[in-house]
């Protein structure tokens, strides 16, 4: 709990028994356990033919990479007292929005935040590729991957995210050749998408495995030692509301004037004022080029050079906007793309896209062991 004040010292009555920024106790958490489980399984095989156009080595398999978390992280109830300071200005709102109610003598807020729940996925995927050598000097790599991936929600039964095999196509292109016949000089070039699986922590912070809640209040004479205005006696039976709700008709036995909710669940299905999942989503892709060369100059030098090029074609994010109580909702989506671009467009801004490029020459002198080095 802390004591503070809009303005002079003297706004603190000789009731509260505090003097500006005085804490009676520490910030603390508690965690209780936050577990998680993997199962991984692969198989694969290969099978060799010299003939049908060449020399080939086809090989293909199957993964599954199973996931389970278990999570359970609340941090103490935070209050905050500010004698001399209106409930709208704690809030951040206008005066008109929530009225100060007369005769009290400054206002507070009790920030309520913990993870807690429990959610398990299973991503799968296929591979298949071909090495072939159509002619002695010219090597193929030819493949793909296929996966089917999923986004578990810490809500049970709201909506995941779910990526189905053809979603996230990934194609494998490379070749190497010989350019002098000799072995002497090889020329190679190779391009692939890359995806990434999505990372736990956006379902636990965005579809239900957060809870994040401010809930604000005003003071009043007689209520007595600061410390004593506790999160019992302020929430007491009003019910936390998904999207928060602001202004509020505190309940009986409750003082509850604002509830402003910053980890509203993007798969609630409120409404896209309370944030939503792009129903056009795609998963998050990266692109790869490079291009080399090498050339034994004798039988202990090797001089090589290579180019290389990545980029990100599009990425995945949590687009972070205000409700119309005040809360904080998200889009999960494409940057730049379908529904955040929509948003962006109405909040007045220009919808960019992610972009991330690298480019890279390196070139290498390699020695064979000779002569003691």
């Amino acid at each position: 709990m802390f004591c503070s004040t809009a303005g002079l010292a003297s706004a603190i009555p000789a009731e509260a028994q505090c003097v500006p920024g005085q804490q009676s106790r520490p910030f603390s958490q508690q965690l209780l356990f936050d577990a998680s489980r993997r199962r991984t399984f692969d198989v694969d095989a290969a099978y060799f033919l010299n003939d049908f156009g060449g020399r080939h080595q086809f090989k293909g398999g199957y993964q599954i990479n199973a996931l389970a978390n278990d999570v359970f992280n609340a941090f103490i109830d935070q209050v905050s007292i500010r004698y001399g300071r209106s409930i709208a200005t704690t809030v951040g709102t206008s005066s008109s929005v929530l009225p100060s109610t007369p005769g009290a003598i400054g206002s507070g807020l009790i920030q309520r935040f913990a993870t807690q729940g429990g959610a398990s996925s299973k991503n799968q995927a296929f591979f298949f590729q071909d090495s072939w050598q159509p002619t002695s000097r010219l090597s193929l790599n030819l493949g793909f991957r296929v996966e089917k991936e999923v986004a578990p929600s810490f809500t049970p039964g709201a909506e995941s995210i779910t990526f189905d095999f053809f979603d996230k196509f990934a194609p494998r292109l490379g070749g190497a050749y010989d350019l002098t016949g000799d072995g002497k000089t090889k020329l190679f070039a190779s391009y692939g998408w890359f995806y990434d699986r999505f990372k736990y922590e956006l379902p636990r912070g965005s579809f239900g495995g957060d809870f994040f809640h401010n809930f604000y209040f005003e003071i009043f004479p007689g209520d007595g030692r600061f410390d004593t205005l506790t999160p019992q006696r302020i929430i007491g039976s009003y019910s936390p509301a998904i999207g928060g709700n602001c202004p509020v008709t505190p309940p009986a036995g409750s003082r509850v004037r604002c509830d402003l909710d910053f980890r509203i669940p993007s798969n609630s299905g409120l409404g896209i004022e309370f944030g939503a999942i792009d129903p056009d989503l795609e998963p998050f892709r990266q692109s790869e080029f490079t291009v080399g060369a090498e050339r034994e100059l004798n039988k202990h030098f090797l001089l090589s050079g290579r180019y290389t090029h990545k980029q990100v074609d599009r990425a995945v994010e949590d687009i972070g906007f205000s409700s119309p109580s005040g809360s904080e909702a998200f889009i999960i989506g494409n940057p730049g793309r379908g529904l955040a671009a929509d948003v962006a467009n109405d909040f007045g801004f220009i919808p960019l896209e992610a972009e991330r490029k690298f480019d890279a020459v390196e070139v290498r002198l390699d020695k064979s062991s000779s002569k003691n080095y």
